[in-house]
């Protein structure tokens, strides 16, 4: 049984709209009853009992919900160290910037490197 058809088996089971024409490939598909049975015994196992799940649920998760050791102290350590390079590198980059902005900025025009002259008449015209 391929995915897509699994998939189309839940959602009709769960009440959702599926595409008719999907729902009719899904079914006729050879593991569709017994997939069909399966979902049934699910929902019907959720519903006994909606209150807690059972142990088996838990001892299939437990990885999933085991709470992170904390960190040794050498962690701490290193992880403080490592913000602080950050701190100061943003700090450095931050600095470098306000330097290189202050020398460009300045009252004074840029030093002439070659002088350009035009000749009335030649190079321009006046309107009359």
């Amino acid at each position: 049984m391929t995915q897509a058809s699994l998939e189309v088996l839940s959602a009709f089971a769960d009440g959702d709209a599926v595409d008719t024409e999907a729902l009719a490939a899904a079914l006729a598909e050879p593991e569709a009853r017994a997939t069909m049975i399966e979902i049934a015994r699910l929902r019907a196992a959720v519903r006994s009992d909606p209150s807690a799940p059972s142990p088996r649920f838990y001892e299939a998760i437990e990885g999933e919900l085991a709470v992170p050791r904390p960190l040794s102290r050498a962690g701490r350590v290193l992880r403080l160290a490592a913000a602080a390079v950050v701190i100061v590198g943003i700090g450095i980059a931050a600095g470098l910037a306000l330097r290189q902005g202050k020398s460009r900025m300045s009252n004074e025009p840029p030093t002439p490197t070659r002088q350009i002259e035009f000749v009335p008449g030649v190079d321009w015209f006046t309107k009359s």
